[in-house]
């Protein structure tokens, strides 16, 4: 049904070739390490002042998992390893030979977490599982916090770490982890082992470097945080959109994207909403196509949608992930082509202020990221610091895909669930507008500004949600 939705195909050949790439680059930096800092220390975690809390509620999440083709895949990475560490000292980089290394399919499923560290809080949250697993958990997220927390020569901690990628993170805890088991805890180590037997990709990686004590994992450590929260080039691209796509056949087909379907697929949520009304349209919902015919603009006449792609990524230099648009819509005309990205809003609020962004982010991140956010809005700097960080990176995607596919016009429109403005965040979203000038009006078409030569437009349209949406989330 519906075949101008179209959904990223996944594949996981190419996360496989960049996991390989990563690893020999990781190597290969390491031979030549210069220390930055103390050595890690469990005292930092004793001293660091993290609150935890005991194992309560469920949260599951998708992950890529090594298909059961793969035995025996780090087992034989670990030696490669082993085998380029064992080389006498030399100058430069040699990769690993990986053509050695078997092909490995790779698929996406759902699992529990057990636990998460918060950065910004500095708490570690701990979700149901047995008191064997916590044991294990519990040296997992503190050895997170240590990581994070851990101080350089200058006497500051990683203020990079929220913005790291997991792999890496992810990579550091178990390894770390399984070194202190192994020295300290060794009636754990058959616990650990079991746990992660059948954990998800980003929890193995650490095996290709098991064979190393405190000393090398500290190196390690090292390598990935001096280099920021900057990935190896080939595997950054894993964050962007993919370009392969495939018709959507019904509403299962958009929740499968989403970053975390319990959490956001739910009666009542805009990602279910957004979902239920495109998927009923086959096309343009008629209430998004009435705001274009009555715009009185000739460039919005006779609109015909190409596609439309939910969970849309746009990448942005600066950051860590891209910005995740609801929809991202191309029209055609015999005028030219429109561009638009779509907000899909219930209850959900339009996310952090820019102030409460930046304290996420390194100076140098929040800086060439905002640049180029700034210069695709039309908007001039300093920006309000209460204006919602989601609005400018949304815009600026919209005019982003508009240089792209070559479009005259680009469109930002919050397609919005919920009527009374007390709980649909109107206010948040007027206020954004007001930064060009311009007044917010609900159902209409508003011209923001020129940015080069492609016109910027936006909008704020109500959708009839169905009734089996009609239930109120709790936010």
């Amino acid at each position: 049904m519906s075949s101008n939705l179209l959904t990223p195909e996944e594949n996981g050949d190419d996360y496989f070739e960049r996991l390989q790439d990563l690893m020999g680059s990781l190597m290969g930096k390491g031979k030549t390490l210069i220390r930055k800092g103390n050595v890690l220390d469990l005292s930092v975690f004793a001293n660091s002042a993290v609150t935890e809390g005991i194992p309560k509620g469920k949260k599951t999440k998708q992950f890529l998992f090594l298909l059961e083709t793969c035995d025996g895949f780090f087992e034989r990475l670990n030696k490669l390893i082993r085998r380029r560490d064992d080389i006498s000292e030399m100058e430069g980089f040699n990769p690993i030979p990986f053509n050695e290394m078997p092909e490995c399919k790779i698929e996406i499923r759902e699992c529990n977490l057990l636990g998460e560290y918060y950065s910004d809080k500095r708490h570690i949250k701990y979700y149901d599982q047995t008191p064997d697993e916590w044991e294990i958990t519990k040296f997992h997220e503190r050895f997170h916090a240590i990581h994070h927390l851990t101080l350089d020569r200058a006497g500051n901690i990683w203020d990079n770490f929220p913005s790291t990628p997991p792999f890496y993170l992810e990579l550091l805890a178990q390894l770390f982890s399984l070194i202190y088991i192994r020295n300290r805890k060794p009636n754990l180590i058959g616990d650990f082992n079991k746990l992660n037997a059948h954990a998800p990709l980003i929890y193995q990686t650490y095996k290709s470097f098991q064979h190393y004590d405190l000393q090398r994992a500290e190196d390690l450590y090292w390598v990935i945080r001096c280099a920021g929260y900057k990935m190896n080039p080939r595997f950054k691209g894993l964050m962007k959109q993919k370009r392969i796509l495939v018709p959507t056949q019904s509403v299962d087909d958009w929740r499968r994207l989403l970053a975390e379907p319990q959490k956001h697929w739910k009666p009542g949520y805009s990602a279910m909403s957004i979902a239920q009304v495109w998927e009923k349209a086959g096309g343009l919902p008629e209430e998004i196509a009435k705001l274009f015919s009555e715009s009185g603009w000739d460039q919005f006449q006779g609109l015909e949608l190409a596609f439309a792609i939910p969970e849309y990524k746009v990448s942005f230099k600066g950051g860590s992930r891209p910005s995740q648009n609801d929809v991202f819509v191309l029209l055609t005309s015999e005028i030219g082509l429109v561009a638009m990205t779509i907000e899909g809003k219930s209850r959900e609020d339009f996310g952090p202020t820019l102030k409460q962004w930046r304290r996420k982010v390194s100076d140098k991140g929040y800086r060439t990221r905002l640049r180029q956010v700034t210069a695709n809005t039309g908007l001039n700097e300093p920006i309000p610091d209460e204006t919602r960080y989601q609005l400018l990176h949304r815009t600026a995607s919209a005019i982003l895909e508009a240089k792209r596919f070559h479009a005259r016009q680009a469109v930002i429109l919050i397609q919005s669930f919920v009527q009374p403005d007390s709980e649909n965040h109107f206010s948040d979203y007027s206020k954004f507008i007001g930064l060009y000038g311009k007044t917010a009006t609900k159902g209409k078409l508003t011209f923001l500004t020129e940015v080069g030569d492609i016109g910027l437009y936006s909008a704020w349209v109500y959708s009839k949600p169905p009734m089996d949406a009609l239930k109120s989330p709790v936010l």
